[in-house]
């Protein structure tokens, strides 16, 4: 199922009733990313397809127009290829956020999130980091939209 559906079905389930005690989903996925290391290669860079296991949690409590949710992301025994070389590269890292806000007639609700996975090389010099960024956006009408990107990437 689509993340972003799966979650933008949970808060609107959420807003329907007055209060929520709490709404939690703990998911595995089989997670598919494909990346470009330009440091691979000799610095030549090349293509690494990563996949393997990803963790979510997610918690969401809606009451009275009080919104609380946390995430917990993180990746297990995540590893790729890549498709030059054929060298092996692992994934770490994931992502922790706590959300608080308001609902209220009228203003629309924003959080952000940000997290960093590693992708790990053999040798010196061939090592990735990446920081994702997860936007939420509830409007005013009770529309949820939510997109994640990568902004930052840096060879370390």
């Amino acid at each position: 199922m689509n993340r972003c559906l799966m979650f933008s079905g949970v808060v609107l389930a959420a807003m329907a009733g007055p209060a929520l005690s709490e709404v939690v989903i703990n998911n595995t996925y089989d997670y598919s990313f494909l990346t470009f290391v330009p440091c691979a290669n000799g610095g030549n860079g090349e293509l690494v397809l990563l996949e393997g296991p990803r963790h979510e949690q997610f918690r969401l409590n809606i009451n009275g127009g009080q919104v609380r949710s946390g995430f917990h992301v993180n990746m297990h025994d995540v590893t790729g290829m890549g498709l030059t070389t054929g060298d092996m590269y692992r994934a770490t890292g994931g992502l922790n956020a706590q959300v608080k806000g308001d609902l209220q007639e009228g203003h629309d609700f924003n959080a952000t999130t940000v997290g960093n996975f590693h992708v790990i090389g053999p040798g010196p010099d061939n090592n990735f980091l990446v920081r994702e960024v997860f936007h939420l956006r509830i409007n005013s009408d009770g529309t949820v939209t939510s997109n994640a990107h990568h902004d930052f990437e840096k060879c370390h």
